[in-house]
């Protein structure tokens, strides 16, 4: 699995943190706080680090992390910025996609992961959580995309777009067919199976008409996505982009996406 622009990152990482539920980063730090082992939390796919960086200040400033990706200059940047913020953080260069059994969970008290289940497949994450559950760790998966976008002003081709990006999002990003817009329920499905008591919160983005650079990111982006899959009709995608873009120069669209945090405790 490939890693995602360090751009990319930093442009969205406003909306990923105004848009977290901090009811249940406070109850995943509680819980973490309460295992039987030292605090140190596993964030898989960290990226640049923004999972933990938005998370520490609900932790023991003693606590620890293991940031796993499979891209170096990003992991450094997460060392880097966790150093900048006196966070106690070592990195691990792991392609989770391929290498998920070498993953160790010695030393997790907890895992958590941003942006990153609707990407996996449901027997991926079933591996994932049946070893969790083994180790009895609590976990935290955010802002996973659900299948909502929601423009305003809506356009007739709204719908038609939705459907092809999701189309798109349940395609193979190198785990497996992805759960994609369907990720929230599988996961509440595969962790109540192993035991886990499972509770999930909206963490949607709202892209107000003031945020032109990342609305027209997104916009590109879902266009793209629905290109790639529906190759025969480009003049109908391309007349949408260009509406929405015009839009965008006249600070007169908006924007919600939905995505859920899902904390998962283990059986007491």
């Amino acid at each position: 699995m490939g890693g995602f622009p360090l751009d990319w990152l930093d442009l969205r990482a406003p909306q990923d943190r105004k848009s977290r539920s901090a009811t249940l980063a406070a109850r995943f730090a509680a819980a973490v706080a309460g295992a039987h082992r030292p605090a140190t939390v596993l964030d898989l796919g960290a990226g640049a680090g923004a999972n933990a960086l938005y998370l520490a200040p609900y932790l023991d400033r003693r606590s620890r992390w293991i940031l796993v990706d499979n891209d170096p200059a990003l992991l450094q940047m997460a060392q880097d910025r966790a150093a900048g913020v006196g966070l106690a953080a070592e990195i691990l260069r792991l392609d989770l996609a391929a290498d998920l059994g070498s993953l160790s969970l010695d030393r997790a008290a907890g895992v958590s992961a941003s942006a990153l289940m609707d990407l996996v497949s449901g027997s991926w994450f079933a591996d994932l959580a049946g070893r969790c559950a083994a180790a009895r760790l609590p976990l935290l998966f955010v802002l996973t995309y659900d299948g909502r976008l929601a423009f305003s002003p809506a356009d007739p081709a709204d719908g038609w777009i939705c459907d092809g990006f999701n189309v798109h999002q349940r395609q193979d990003k190198g785990f497996g067919p992805a759960l994609g817009p369907s990720a929230v329920s599988e996961m509440a499905r595969i962790l109540a199976d192993f035991g886990y008591r499972v509770d999930f919160e909206t963490s949607d983005w709202s892209v107000t008409t003031e945020d032109g650079d990342l609305l027209r990111e997104v916009v590109d982006g879902v266009a793209d996505a629905v290109l790639s899959v529906r190759k025969g009709d480009v003049p109908r995608i391309e007349s949408w982009r260009g509406r929405r873009h015009a839009e965008i120069a006249d600070r007169a669209l908006s924007l919600v996406i939905g995505h859920a945090d899902l904390l998962a405790l283990p059986p007491v």
